[in-house]
């Protein structure tokens, strides 16, 4: 026999189901653009527009996929590596001399791409 419940218990799944993917709609609207080179930015020449509060650094982050500590984490790691500093190593770098090597993050919900 069924519960006296099964009927309540079935619209509230849907209801549930609906809501999830209202959220997931809105979600998907609030980010209706592609980033493209041109229109992504530079974390050393705008890093307000990278979420990083106006310092320079090697992440950017304008889609705000990471939390702003996270963010802060893994650019202290991009600095080091970029510095040299240990367990890092330094390298010739033609007439520069040794140098670190620089690397940055790039963050974003979507990417345009051209058809191949």
């Amino acid at each position: 026999s069924k519960s006296k419940y099964a009927a309540p218990m079935r619209a509230a799944k849907a209801l549930l189901l609906l809501l999830a993917m209202l959220v997931a709609m809105a979600t998907t609207l609030a980010r209706p653009h592609h980033w493209t080179p041109d229109t992504y930015p530079n974390p050393h020449k705008t890093p307000g527009a990278c979420q990083r509060q106006n310092q320079t650094g090697w992440v950017c982050d304008p889609d705000k996929v990471l939390s702003f500590e996270s963010a802060n984490a893994v650019d202290a790691l991009l600095r080091r590596v970029a510095t040299g500093a240990k367990p890092f190593t330094q390298a010739a770098c033609g007439s520069s001399g040794l140098e670190g090597f620089p690397l940055a993050v790039a963050l974003m919900h979507r990417m345009y791409t051209t058809p191949d």
